[in-house]
C-alpha cells in the first residue's frame, strides 16, 4: 500500500512577489487602524488616567497581538490553553467599545468601530496564517475529510472517519489506501469462504481484518478461484472439443 503525500505546493516567484505585497498591504492598514485607535483611545482615557492615558490603549491594542501570538506559541510547543483564546477576544471588545464611547453621531460610531477592526483583522489573519502551518508542520496532526463526501456518503465516510481515528491514522490520501485494501481484502474473504466467510475465516484473518492489516496481497486466492481467474489448458481444450472448435 501506497502512502500518498498531500499538502501545500512551493510557491513560485510571482506567488511569493504576490504574498509578500498583500502582507505588507495588510499589515499597513493594521497599524493605520492601531495608530487611530490609540490616539482615540489615549484620548478618552484621559479623564481618568491623566497623564498615563498613554498606558491604557498601549496595553490593549498591543496586547492583542501579544496574546494570539503566545497562543500560537502554546499550540506549537502542545500546550495549548484554550482559554487563551479568549483574551484577544476581549481586548477586541474592550478596544472597540473605548473607541466608540462619547461618539453621538452614526457616522462617528461606524468609523471609529472601523479603525480598530483593521489592526484586530490584521492580527487575527496573520495569527490564523501563522496557526495554520503550525498546525501542518505537526506530526501528529491528523487530517480532516472534506465536506462533499459527507454530504455525498455520510455512512461510509463516517466508518472511515472512526477507523482513522481508531487506528491513528493522520493522513487523509493513506486512510482511503487503506480502506481500498481493506474492501479487496474482504472480497478476497469472501471469495474463499463465501457468504458466510465471517465464521469461517480463521481468527487470525478475522483479526487482521479488524485492524486493517489483511491487505489484498495476504489473502491467498484458493484452487477453485485461481482456476477461475486461469483456467487450465485442458479445460480450454475440452470446451473448443465441446462447441466443435480447435482449441487456441
Amino acid at each position: 500500500m501506497t502512502t500518498a503525500v498531500c499538502g501545500p505546493r512551493p510557491l513560485t516567484e510571482g506567488e511569493q512577489t504576490a504574498v509578500a505585497v498583500t502582507a505588507a498591504a495588510v499589515a499597513g492598514v493594521g497599524l493605520l487602524g492601531f495608530v487611530m485607535s490609540f490616539t482615540t483611545v489615549a484620548e478618552a482615557a484621559k479623564p481618568s488616567f491623566g497623564w498615563f492615558a498613554w498606558i491604557v490603549p498601549l496595553g490593549i491594542d498591543p496586547g492583542i497581538a501579544a496574546f494570539s501570538a503566545l497562543d500560537i506559541v502554546l499550540a506549537r510547543l502542545g500546550m495549548r490553553l484554550r482559554l487563551l483564546r479568549v483574551v484577544p477576544w476581549t481586548l477586541t471588545a474592550a478596544t472597540v467599545y473605548l473607541n466608540v464611547s462619547g461618539k453621538d453621531t452614526l457616522f462617528g460610531i461606524i468609523a471609529h468601530a472601523m479603525l480598530p477592526g483593521l489592526w484586530v483583522v490584521a492580527v487575527e489573519v496573520g495569527a490564523y496564517a501563522i496557526r495554520k502551518h503550525a498546525d501542518l508542520a505537526r506530526p501528529d496532526r491528523m487530517e480532516s475529510i472534506r465536506l462533499s463526501r459527507w454530504l455525498l456518503a455520510f455512512p461510509s465516510t463516517f466508518a472511515l472517519w472512526r477507523r482513522m481515528v481508531l487506528w491513528e491514522i493522520r493522513s487523509y490520501p493513506a486512510a482511503l489506501g487503506r480502506e481500498r485494501d481493506r474492501i479487496l481484502a474482504r472480497t478476497d474473504l469472501q471469495d474463499r469462504y463465501g457468504r458466510l466467510w465471517r465464521f469461517k475465516a480463521t481468527r487470525r484473518e478475522r483479526a487482521l481484518y479488524r485492524l486493517g492489516e489483511l491487505a489484498p496481497q495476504h489473502v491467498h486466492l484458493t484452487s477453485e478461484s485461481r482456476r477461475r481467474r486461469h483456467p487450465s489448458p485442458s479445460a480450454g481444450h475440452r470446451r473448443g472439443a465441446h462447441d466443435g472448435r480447435a482449441p487456441t
